[in-house]
């Protein structure tokens, strides 16, 4: 049972169904933070895992994305009967752990069973108990399904279901994770793609030629598999993308699949691998046949129509993606503070000035400081694509004093997923210091600066061109930088300077690069 790596980001979910049917991918619950398989959406922030390298051994760490929370195992006998109270796995470590000694130890070990001949799928360790996780049909009332365990023979039987060891992992990063409504055009004209009968023929074709996008049949709904695949609907029609093993055209005439997905023939014709060209354009690889979708031109008026003929991403080849959206309005934003996180603090000198004390006595001055500070900021969600479509919303900007987080007063009207904004102050301070006699007092004014990701939900509302209104809840992630923890540095040097020395000094304060000068001559 040799250990494997795993990507970076990944999602997780069990391979085999449970007793109501197949189970979602691997989320934590945000009541109680216990690792379920109830998020069915593989591009929810909730179900994306960050697989942590250990420092010390070849074992890793798993994280929750959504609420940087890293897995361990919990004692909570309020829920279990004391003899399994220690085996419940959730996302509540603010810290990796690396000890292998203590309870709270973080460490896992992806591997792959000998009978697992299957791609992509493991079987997960808790390195500290040496146990193997797995899914557990929980009947509990407060849980409501499936809770992620660690196996062990305490458990009762439930009748007709069997444990589930296998995972299936999904890499994060391979997704090409597009908007739910698209319009598709071409890569060197303003033509948008769309569903069209041509003469006589008993088919529907995809075609580029018209110039609306709210023209009927070019809107598409995108979604994914389970398995990070693409399917692409026609919006006005109702009918999926397909790829006609005869011709290759690509015809939307294809219903919903019924049953396994993966079984039928008819049902692979219709995924395709989408492949990222540029923030605003990509490729799709027909899953049926391993080849690009293109614009060709046969007999027939079958003119710029989309077939899957293409082996490597020509002109013809690529489609730019729009939003398929005529407006779009937002409500009920909430960051999640309690979930977000502050890194990569550095401390920093934002300025520094000196003061000269020539005289026999002690002296109280006045020293000023002008600086400049620099705020970063950017919102983002889990498309792959940058669209250039913007949030006009208030949005209070999460910021981080004295190394927690909070709400700043400021806002930002206009957010552009993706986008990192800059605000750049100029800023001045005073402090009073008491140089002694016949000394120089540096003033430096320090500070620390830090990044902050907080998760944040909203709810979008979005008109399409045929009048029907969509409304979801989405999530998003918000990243910012700024300075907080100032704090005036004094630092007395003793010096001697001679009469014509004293009399060529400039007002005070002076730089210090000045003083150096002076005494260096």
């Amino acid at each position: 049972m040799a250990t494997i790596e795993v990507p970076r980001f990944i999602v997780l979910r069990p391979w085999e169904s449970g007793p109501n049917g197949p189970m979602g991918f691997m989320s934590y619950d945000k009541e109680n933070f216990h690792m379920r398989c109830m998020e069915f959406d593989i591009t929810s922030a909730y179900a994306k895992l960050e697989v942590v390298p250990s420092a010390t051994s070849r074992f890793v760490h798993i994280k929750s994305c959504q609420n940087n929370k890293y897995l361990e195992r919990i004692h909570d006998p309020s829920i279990h009967p004391p003899s399994i109270a220690n085996y419940w796995i959730t996302a509540t470590a603010d810290k990796p752990e690396e000890d292998r000694t203590k309870e709270s130890c973080t460490l896992f070990r992806f591997r792959q069973h000998q009978s697992q001949i299957i791609r992509n799928t493991v079987r997960i360790d808790h390195v500290q108990s040496n146990r193997t996780l797995t899914f557990y049909p929980a009947n509990l009332p407060h849980l409501l399904g499936l809770v992620l365990t660690l196996n062990f023979d305490a458990f009762p039987p439930v009748g007709g279901f069997r444990d589930i060891f296998e995972f299936r992992f999904v890499d994060w990063s391979s997704m090409v994770i597009l908007p739910r409504y698209v319009a598709f055009k071409r890569s060197d004209n303003e033509e948008y793609l769309a569903h069209r009968m041509i003469g006589n023929l008993p088919d529907p074709y995809l075609q580029f030629g018209t110039l609306d996008p709210g023209a009927e049949g070019v809107a598409c709904e995108v979604s994914l598999t389970a398995t990070g695949l693409t399917r692409v609907k026609t919006v006005s029609v109702d009918r999926i993308w397909r790829r006609t093993p005869d011709r290759n055209f690509i015809l939307p005439n294809a219903s919903e699949p019924g049953g396994n997905p993966m079984q039928s023939q008819f049902t692979v014709g219709t995924l395709f691998r989408a492949v990222k060209v540029n923030d605003h354009t990509i490729a799709l690889i027909s899953l049926s046949n391993n080849r690009f979708c293109k614009r060709i031109t046969l007999p027939s008026n079958l003119n710029n129509c989309l077939a899957a003929e293409a082996t490597s991403v020509t002109t013809e080849a690529r489609l730019r993606v729009e939003e398929a959206v005529m407006t779009r309005e937002f409500s009920n934003i909430r960051y999640e503070l309690e979930n977000g996180r502050v890194y990569d603090e550095r401390p920093i000198l934002v300025d520094q000035r000196a003061s000269l004390n020539t005289t026999p006595r002690p002296s109280t001055l006045t020293v000023q400081l002008a600086y400049s500070v620099t705020q970063t900021s950017s919102w983002s969600n889990s498309a792959s694509l940058t669209l250039g479509a913007s949030l006009t919303v208030g949005f209070g900007i999460p910021k981080i004093f004295g190394g927690e987080l909070g709400f700043s007063t400021e806002v930002q009207d206009e957010v552009q997923w993706g986008k990192e904004n800059s605000t750049t102050m100029a800023l001045e301070a005073a402090t009073r210091v008491t140089v002694p006699a016949n000394t120089r007092v540096n003033v430096r004014l320090t500070a620390t600066r830090g990044k902050c990701d907080v998760p944040f939900t909203f709810i979008q509302r979005d008109t399409l061109y045929d009048g029907t209104v969509r409304i979801t809840r989405q999530t998003g992630m918000y990243t910012g930088a700024n300075l907080y923890n100032f704090e005036f540095v004094t630092t007395p040097t003793p010096t001697t300077l001679s009469e014509s020395e004293i009399d060529s000094l400039p007002p005070h304060p002076i730089t210090i690069n000045q003083i150096e000068q002076i005494l260096q001559a």
